[in-house]
């Protein structure tokens, strides 16, 4: 494999800095030097000035691509990679890519670039990084769609700041050097105003500052090392993402590694389907921002972070604003005191960037089902009693109470109402004060049964799950290690995979020539092809809901051992709605991986 070619970013603060003029005119004097360039975008936006610059460079014709019946032009990589010149310009490295793309996002097929050895220049505007969104959000008040990881300009060998005072590209934005008249008059009411200029500005600055920090040599000529290392602790909020940015941007500044996990705990059973991709969402982010990411089974978080923290060596944990009410807050104990006083880990706790629930709406449950054991409960005390005594209306509280426990979900706010209820209504019916005690207490003692009980459930069923991932894979490693072929070790795949769900797979190998098992190759277009070839060659996961090549029918994972590439392992669900349990199958590529390359 050659050499890596060379980034140079472009950095400025908005549109109109001069980040495109200043990439074509250092892309015009590597042309000089003899270097063989090649524009392979530029967007110059109608300035006459940078279109100016392209006079005598050569330009790479766009792709032309068809979405919901419109054909868009977008930069053409196959092209760009067929033609390899010594040094590339990619304008826009935030933009993403029209659906039917190679990559969704531009900034992988610059990475693309790099891997084939071709050096690019590229240009960004600061707001566009990971760790910065929130920051610009909060400050300037812009939301930011179209986003790029850190670690792109981490791995950047040249970032070189474009910038101008605020009060010059304002000028420039009413001499129509930015925008077209009408787009410009539309900038100046949303995005180009002079504070929110500042701000952008002001954060850029400080964030090459960083970057240039970071990378400043110590007098023996190597990076200092640091001994901090940081662990950020997310779930299923919406906030969680505000955790790991921040986390991200604490590791720059202390120069620390940095670990994101989450803690499958007894609450997990109970994630709804929006709630799964969210904390999918948010993994995935982390491993875009460069932390090094984990799932932990557990029966509480205190417990998992802490001996995994002490595992690891962490010295700093960053969580976000507990979201609990008061009252589970008394009842679980606050996380925050625990990682504190038990574990001895510095704890940052970062505020909430969305609205946080009240605590009556915490602890309440939307749902009719929800009301339930209030109405029932309250139904036995009106009809139940005249036909028993009060010590046979109590034992039907409690029984009651494990009942909802087993058959029905969570209950919540509507459980504490009826204890307080069934107090209360016996007084209201004149019944007999000794009722009121002893349905009272009955009912309060039912209760803690009812919560207890929903968690030992919650708990078990993960436990369960947990369990069942690992017989699994142990299974499919005996499977593996009987099989006598390739074509068997697939059939034994096909078998565990069954069991997730309603799927096939299929294998890629390369042995000398590429092999396909499991499949005829005429059966395959080329999309599916160019997937499953792209796995092997590169190592990374593409096709079916990934990043790369994302229109093909199915999942390719790599198979590699020790750095040696065997294959690709595609995963076909017959329901295109069906989500795909990605770490699980990619546990089933290593044992396969493994078992391939010692056959």
């Amino acid at each position: 494999m050659g050499s890596r070619g060379r980034l140079n970013i472009f950095l400025g603060y908005a549109a109109g800095v001069g980040k495109t003029y200043a990439m074509l005119s250092a892309l015009r004097q590597r042309q000089a030097e003899g270097v063989d360039v090649l524009v392979g975008l530029a967007l110059t936006h109608g300035r006459e000035e940078t279109e100016k610059l392209l006079e005598g460079l050569p330009v790479l014709e766009q792709a032309s691509l068809s979405y919901k019946g419109v054909a868009l032009s977008e930069f053409d990589l196959i092209a760009a990679l067929e033609r390899k010149p010594d040094l590339i310009a990619v304008d826009e490295l935030a933009h993403t890519n029209v659906q039917g793309s190679f990559h969704t996002k531009r900034y992988m097929d610059v990475e693309e670039l790099l891997k084939a050895g071709i050096d690019v220049y590229t240009t960004l505007n600061i707001q566009h990084l990971e760790s910065v969104r929130f920051s610009v959000e909060e400050s300037a008040g812009i939301s930011v769609r179209e986003r790029v990881p850190d670690l792109i300009l981490d791995r950047a060998d040249e970032i070189e700041l474009v910038d101008i005072a605020p009060e010059e590209l304002l000028v420039r934005l009413d001499q129509g050097k930015v925008y077209v008249p009408d787009m410009a008059q539309r900038a100046l009411e949303k995005f180009f105003r002079k504070e929110n200029l500042q701000v952008l500005r002001e954060i850029s600055l400080r964030k090459v500052a960083s970057i240039v920090e970071t990378s400043r040599p110590s007098s023996s000529g190597e990076r200092v090392c640091v001994a901090p290392r940081l662990l950020a602790v997310v779930g299923v909020k919406g906030s969680d993402e505000h955790v790991i940015r921040t986390a991200k941007r604490l590791s720059d500044m202390l120069k620390a590694p940095w670990h994101v996990v989450t803690v499958k705990t007894a609450d997990a059973a109970v994630y709804s389907d929006k709630e799964k991709k969210r904390l999918d969402g948010h993994l995935r982010l982390a491993e875009e921002l460069g932390a090094h990411v984990c799932t932990l089974p557990g029966e509480s978080i205190r417990g998992a972070v802490c001996a995994y923290g002490r595992a690891h060596r962490i010295s700093q944990v960053v969580l976000g604003a507990p979201a609990s009410s008061w009252l589970q807050r008394v009842w679980r104990g606050s996380l925050v005191e625990a990682l504190v006083e038990h574990c001895g880990f510095d704890v940052y706790v970062v505020s909430e960037q969305e609205r946080c629930p009240t605590s009556f709406e915490r602890f309440m449950p939307v749902g009719s089902r929800s009301v339930l054991p209030l109405l029932s409960m309250l139904g036995l005390t009106a009809l139940v009693y005249p036909l028993v005594g009060c010590a046979e209306l109590g034992m039907l509280y409690f029984v009651g109470s494990l009942v909802s426990a087993l058959l029905m979900p969570p209950v919540g706010f509507y459980v504490y109402m009826a204890a307080v209820a069934t107090v209360l209504f016996p007084d209201l019916l004149s019944l007999e004060k000794t009722a009121t005690l002893v349905t009272g207490v009955t009912c309060v003692v039912g209760t803690l049964v009812n919560q207890l009980m929903t968690r030992y459930r919650r708990l078990t069923s993960t436990f369960v799950e947990h369990h069942k991932e690992v017989l699994s894979l142990f299974e499919l490693s005996k499977d593996l290690t009987s099989a006598s072929s390739e074509q068997e070790m697939l059939s034994r795949i096909n078998q565990h995979l069954s069991s997730l769900l309603d799927a096939e797979a299929m294998l890629c190998l390369q042995q000398g020539k590429i092999c396909w098992v499991g499949v005829d190759e005429t059966e395959l277009d080329e999309t599916e092809q160019m997937a499953a070839l792209w796995a092997c060659e590169h190592g990374e996961v593409a096709g079916r809901g990934s990043d790369t090549l994302p229109s093909a029918r199915a999942l390719w994972i790599p198979l590699s051992v020790a750095q040696k590439r065997l294959g690709s392992l595609g995963v076909y669900c017959r329901d295109p709605e069906q989500v795909v349990p990605i770490e699980t199958i990619r546990a089933f590529a290593r044992l396969l991986a493994l078992s391939l390359d010692r056959g």
